[in-house]
């Protein structure tokens, strides 16, 4: 759609516009300078399936033999079908096919610990960033994020209230764009820190200094 040979100004123009925002979203993460990373690729994903759907019939008809190109066809739908069904945007809570990958949602447990702990206290509270997500819930909680604190294992000893989730002890936790995985258990820190753990429950826990 951009060469020479081929192009005209309308494949020119449509293969610049499905590409710039892919280059938008790797721009962010190479520069780390976030410009909404994750929606510059979904778009991208729609417009570049134009460009794909050139190339795949540009290349059926540089088949001769129908049967062959049946079988192609086939084999092209089958491939792409099963990309998309394993992908880690669409499996982000199956720890079975993806266990390094970050849940992005809540569980029943982890929402209830957080309505059991607001019925009680209204302030703030330092978490992992992922629990800001939790802000449009009127429940009197304002979290703060300490996903630096947890990732450089260098903790504030300062009176506050520090909630963490059960998930974070064998699962990634987001910080600069990218995902890390803890060495050590934030619960054990914390402890050893001298904070005294005032809720627990299997699916989180609630410390203060």
């Amino acid at each position: 759609m951009v060469s020479p040979k081929y192009a005209n100004l309308l494949s020119f123009t449509m293969a610049i516009v499905g590409v710039t925002p892919l280059f938008l979203g790797f721009f962010s993460l190479v520069t780390q300078r976030s410009i909404i990373t994750e929606r510059w690729w979904y778009f991208a994903q729609i417009m570049l399936s134009i460009p794909l759907s050139v190339g795949i019939i540009i290349i059926f008809n540089s088949i001769k033999n129908m049967h062959l190109q049946k079988i192609m066809l086939l084999l092209v739908i089958i491939s792409l079908s099963f990309s998309m069904l394993l992908s880690p945007l669409v499996n982000m809570g199956d720890n079975l096919l993806f266990p390094h990958v970050s849940r992005q949602t809540f569980t029943e447990a982890e929402l209830q610990a957080v309505y059991t702990i607001s019925s009680k206290y209204n302030g703030p509270v330092d978490t992992d960033e992922q629990m800001l997500y939790l802000s449009f819930l009127n429940i009197g909680i304002s979290f703060n994020s300490i996903n630096e604190e947890l990732y450089l294992k260098k903790i504030s000893i300062k009176p506050r209230y520090i909630f963490i989730r059960s998930y974070l002890m064998n699962h990634l936790l987001n910080i600069y764009n990218w995902s890390y995985l803890l060495d050590y258990d934030p619960n054990k820190e914390l402890e050893n820190l001298r904070f005294m753990k005032i809720y627990d429950s299997n699916a989180a826990s609630l410390f203060y200094y």
